[in-house]
């Protein structure tokens, strides 16, 4: 009888820790997916704001005339102010950003445009973050900041 006693105890015990690990892998995937909801795969953002190397900070008059979209592609497209544009992107890791092959019409833009600014500095953008709700690019060496907050469609 304590044999068959300690069969049972045995098999509850075994089942418990099935259901403990199921539990633990169910925790780990739903973490996994918050860390996929700060991915940049088909999120649109307008900028914000420019923070220069300089300490100077470029804002534009109308925000939703300078956005990036990142589709899930690895394509990039863009509102420059007057001009669209177009590229790729790719992120090696978590935090990196590679943007290349940026192209934009070339309409001259009114005074008081970004579009220069915007256009150089972005691709020697190579880092990005999330916080507070924006997305922050950054060019290496402190060179400068891109802050950005999500397009409403």
């Amino acid at each position: 009888m304590k044999g068959w006693m300690s069969a049972v105890f045995i098999l509850i015990l075994g089942a418990g820790l099935v259901l403990f690990t199921g539990c633990s892998t169910a925790s780990d995937s739903r973490s996994e997916d918050t860390v996929k909801d700060h991915d940049l795969t088909g999120t649109a953002w307008r900028l914000v704001q420019f923070r220069a190397v300089d300490s100077r900070n470029y804002i534009p008059n109308r925000p939703s005339d300078y956005t990036i979209r990142f589709e899930a592609d690895g394509k990039l497209q863009m509102r420059v102010d007057c001009n669209t544009g177009q590229g790729s992107w790719s992120s090696p890791t978590r935090g990196q950003l590679v943007l290349s092959q940026l192209m934009t019409t070339r309409k001259m833009c009114p005074p008081g445009s970004l579009h220069q600014i915007f256009t150089h500095n972005l691709e020697r953008v190579r880092f990005y973050r999330f916080q507070s709700e924006r997305l922050y690019l950054s060019l290496p060496s402190d060179g400068g900041t891109y802050e950005f907050e999500a397009e409403s469609r």
